[in-house]
């Protein structure tokens, strides 16, 4: 009598299956949120050696021109207030004009197409090129610096870019429209950029801060002639390695603390430049707050007002 061996079972059963899908499932959740932190550790570790990097450019500047910081800003100025629009320089278009930063430019990224030249590329609500000046935790949208402020450290205001282009460094002939650097920059400037004649002149307006803001006359008889700051040399700032230069944000303070973003680790620490050149995130909740604006009394006004936020400085004179 023959004896016939019994069929053996081939594959898994339905039970078996979900036990697996589950297992698999109940792992990637439990790894999805430390490949999350790693992915914002490198966005943080990329915005901070983009900042060493334009804080490398910046100490170039300073040594060709006598030791000072870099202008935050320099604005066209006509009948007494700015004009804002194309051709007006900030610090990051002059990095870039002056050839201390390379490949930053929307119109190398983007082209020249439209009328005049390059109107196309200013006109872009987005940005081109994965240039030193953008931050990987940042929107990528042109920042309405005319419009209302960002209520928060948190506002996705002040997390957009602020598009300048230089005309100062265009080459001869240049005009507003001309061929010059024009930089998309996801960060800010520890500086104030006033709106009338007596705010650019004055004493108090803007001199407590290590970047300064320049007009340059746009018309009549003083048409090209730069006034306004006066600019601060390296060697003036103290505690330097404590003076906060650049940091994550929308164009500058302008007394208003809300424009500091607080765009890494999940909301609680915005990376930093400091005046010595080194890059280091600071914890969110050591920076000073509340709003403003650069017309009202605020916190950066005065220093006894910054007292509770001691790092990283403001002003020259904390």
């Amino acid at each position: 009598m023959s004896y016939r061996r019994p069929h053996s079972r081939g594959g898994f059963t339905l039970v078996e299956l979900l036990v697996v899908i589950g297992i698999i499932a109940l792992l990637i959740s439990m790894l999805l949120p430390a490949l999350n932190a790693a992915r914002e550790q490198a966005k943080a570790a990329t915005c901070l050696s983009n900042l060493r990097q334009i804080g490398t450019a910046m100490t170039m500047y300073a040594q060709e021109f006598g030791n000072h910081v870099v202008p935050g800003s320099i604005l066209r100025w006509d009948s007494g207030m700015p004009q804002g629009g194309r051709g007006e320089e900030n610090w990051a278009t002059m990095l870039v004009a002056r050839g201390y930063i390379k490949q930053a430019s929307q119109l190398d990224l983007f082209g020249t197409s439209g009328t005049p030249a390059g109107e196309d590329a200013w006109d872009s609500p987005t940005s081109a090129g994965n240039t030193v000046f953008r931050c990987p935790s940042g929107i990528d949208m042109e920042g309405n610096v005319g419009g209302p402020a960002p209520t928060s450290k948190l506002d996705g205001k002040g997390a957009m870019f602020w598009r300048r282009q230089s005309m100062l460094f265009a080459g001869p002939g240049a005009t507003a429209q001309g061929t010059g650097a024009m930089i998309d920059t996801w960060y800010a400037g520890n500086f104030v950029q006033p709106t009338t004649n007596a705010q650019m002149m004055g004493t108090t307006f803007q001199n407590g801060f290590p970047m300064r803001t320049l007009g340059r006359n746009n018309a009549g008889a003083q048409k090209g002639r730069m006034f306004g700051g006066p600019l601060m040399k390296y060697s003036q700032i103290k505690k330097s390695a404590e003076v906060a230069m650049l940091y994550d944000g929308l164009r500058s303070h302008n007394y208003d603390p809300n424009y500091i973003n607080a765009r890494h680790a999940k909301g609680k620490q915005t990376n930093f430049l400091f005046a010595d050149g080194h890059a280091a995130a600071v914890d969110t909740k050591s920076l000073p707050i509340g709003g403003g604006n650069m017309q009202t009394t605020s916190v950066f006004r005065d220093p006894q007002q910054l007292a509770p936020f001691p790092y990283p400085k403001w002003r020259l004179d904390q």
